[in-house]
């Protein structure tokens, strides 16, 4: 009854509805199955010992996050390859090939960073061919835009086909996601991730003073610490936009953050704050001491994080809670500048007789920082003899470094210290005149290096002689010496 109201009543609508019909079913039946099944798998493997020359950095990186020798390294990216053939009366045959990626195999994590789209490549592009027993017949080449999805579909026609016909696939191409600089990159921002993630533990484990005033100042820098990490290029780039964070370690900080804000809440509301500005100024200074404890534990490849935090952010000093607490009390803000620069410069002096030039600059760079926004810091000028002084010791350190590594022909760490030596002067002028002991050194490697490539000669060692010489041009052109001074 309804469909007879409906053909009376729209006799044009029903009319193109049963042509459309009639025209749909035929073709979608019409179509035969010609050939069905697989083809051989599409593989890319990474292998240590074969692919470290090519891609030392991932071969590196995989081998030390895995715990393993890099000639143990080993990853594997499999497409299955299925394909249908089928025959449409008319118009040819059309081709169907489907790859369904595989489940990984291998070492595909960096730390806990599951990441095989950067550890192995995507495909690119691939040829299917069709062959019979005189030769090839149609070559359909295959290009592939987004290759993120685990299944892949492609569909071609062409005139002729027979189930007896070989297809195969052929002239496989890859594409690495990233450069080797780029992941170098990437390789770095998840050191300092694990860095970060270390410190985040260790600061846990810390006892903070007794004293109220100075666990609020204490607390306070802290605070400040947890902002640079969050500040920082890896959190926000590797964290924040690529949404790499394995670990959540974007949440842990986040509730690290408001546990010690709701402690200084509580700090802040006890009416019983008793000020010892000697106590003070040692928690003031004590996250930089802790900060230092945990770095010495921290086991990472690279300098841990806590080196790529800016030592003249200003926020980390805590300056507008310091005013608040003096409250315009003159003489206990002379006092706590005057003994946080003692603090302070004992702290470097420590560092310099450890040897660890690296800590030691980074404080002498934060607390000149702290001194430009002193108040009664400027009127003194102990700090600028003394920053003379250790400046130059610490100059002298990698001259020294440089120098024990000539005598037992360490030339590449003695140009790395030299590197280093170079880089203090140029960033202390005023401090250091000139860099006469760089270039006396620099010198003295080139003349060593020049004795090395003719003994050489003399023994017909003349492939070893070869690579000797084109260090030392290099190393004429990395310092800007001329050829002819050798």
């Amino acid at each position: 009854m309804n469909c007879a109201f409906v053909w009376i009543k729209h006799p044009l609508k029903t009319l193109w509805l049963i042509i459309s019909l009639l025209f749909l079913f035929p073709i979608a039946y019409a179509q035969e199955l010609v050939d069905l099944g697989f083809l051989a798998p599409i593989k890319y493997e990474i292998n240590g010992p074969k692919d470290h020359e090519n891609f030392p950095s991932l071969i590196h990186a995989l081998a030390y996050s895995q715990k393993k020798e890099a000639a143990k390294v080993k990853a594997i990216k499999t497409y299955s390859v299925h394909f249908k053939v089928q025959k449409i009366p008319s118009k040819g045959f059309e081709t169907t090939i489907t790859l369904y990626l595989q489940p990984f195999i291998g070492d595909i994590s960096l730390y806990n960073f599951y990441w095989p789209q950067i550890v192995l490549p995507s495909l690119k592009s691939f040829k299917i061919i069709m062959t019979n027993d005189k030769g090839y017949i149609y070559v359909k080449n295959v290009e592939i835009n987004d290759s993120n999805q685990d299944t892949l579909l492609f569909t071609f026609k062409h005139q002729r086909y027979s189930s007896s016909w070989d297809i195969n696939v052929k002239d496989v191409c890859w594409k690495q996601s990233k450069s080797e600089d780029e992941f170098r990159t990437i390789w770095r921002w998840m050191n300092d991730y694990q860095s970060a993630k270390f410190m985040l533990n260790e600061e846990n484990k810390l006892t903070p003073p007794s004293n109220n005033y100075s666990k609020l100042i204490y607390k306070y820098r802290w605070i400040e610490i947890y902002n640079q990490i969050e500040d920082a290029t890896f959190f926000k780039e590797l964290v924040s936009k690529m949404k790499q964070d394995p670990d959540q370690l974007k949440n842990k900080i986040e509730i690290r953050k408001y546990i010690i804000n709701r402690e200084i809440a509580q700090l802040t509301n006890n009416a019983k704050l008793i000020f010892n500005n000697k106590s003070f100024v040692q928690a003031y200074i004590k996250p930089d001491l802790d900060l230092y404890s945990i770095t010495q534990k921290d086991r990472s490849i690279y300098s841990p994080i806590y080196y790529s935090f800016n030592p003249r952010n200003k926020q980390a000093f805590c300056f507008s809670l310091l005013d608040s607490i003096f409250n315009n009390n003159r003489n206990k803000k002379r006092e706590f500048e005057l003994y946080y620069q003692k603090l302070s410069m004992q702290k470097i002096d420590d560092n310099i007789a450890n040897k660890s030039p690296q800590e030691a600059l980074f404080q002498i760079e934060k607390f000149d920082a702290f001194y430009s926004h002193a108040e009664y810091l400027k009127k003194s000028s102990i700090f600028s003899h003394y920053k003379s002084k250790a400046v130059y010791g610490i100059y002298l350190s990698y001259i020294q470094v440089a120098r024990q590594a000539l005598e037992h022909n360490r030339v590449n760490m003695a140009m790395k210290y030299l590197d280093q030596a170079s880089l203090v002067q140029r960033k202390y002028p005023s401090e250091i005149i000139n860099d006469i002991y760089v270039e006396k050194e620099l010198q003295n490697l080139v003349k060593q290096a020049l004795e090395r490539y003719k003994k050489l000669i003399d023994k017909g060692e003349n492939e070893s002689a070869k690579q000797v010489k084109e260090g030392i041009i290099g190393l004429m052109k990395h310092f800007g010496f001329k050829q002819s001074s050798s």
